[in-house]
């Protein structure tokens, strides 16, 4: 069960799955991943927008919670995001930047919340 991915430029990320469900628990759980990913993606653009309005900031934390659904098939119901500033910071500046994250720039909570489209191919090679 344990999988290696890649990106475009060859950064690689381990998945598995527990031992209860066949795996080793030697990477990230697909869900929790996603959920990473839209920490990350969230975190990334709330700085840049932070440091654009010359803002004093010294590290931020996203804190992401999902709430999965009680029964197959699962997925997440809820998402939370909690944000942890630490700087001289502009309420006002923290607040903008987090809109702005996720309503225009972070694509991957974007993509979440529009619900993309879904293609399936396949391919057996022998």
């Amino acid at each position: 069960m344990l999988f290696e991915a890649s990106d475009s430029c060859g950064h690689t990320v381990l998945m598995d799955s527990s031992r209860e469900h066949g795996g080793e628990d030697k990477g990230f759980l697909p869900s929790e991943l996603l959920l990473s990913a839209i920490g990350g993606c969230a975190a990334m653009d709330v700085v840049s927008i932070l440091k654009k309005k010359q803002q004093d900031v010294r590290s931020v934390e996203v804190i992401v919670r999902g709430t999965k659904s009680a029964e197959p098939p699962t997925y997440f119901t809820d998402i939370e995001l909690e944000y942890v500033v630490h700087g001289d910071v502009a309420e006002n500046a923290l607040c903008r930047a987090i809109e702005l994250s996720h309503e225009k720039y972070c694509m991957v909570s974007i993509t979440v919340k529009k619900g993309a489209k879904f293609s399936v191919k396949y391919r057996i090679e022998p």
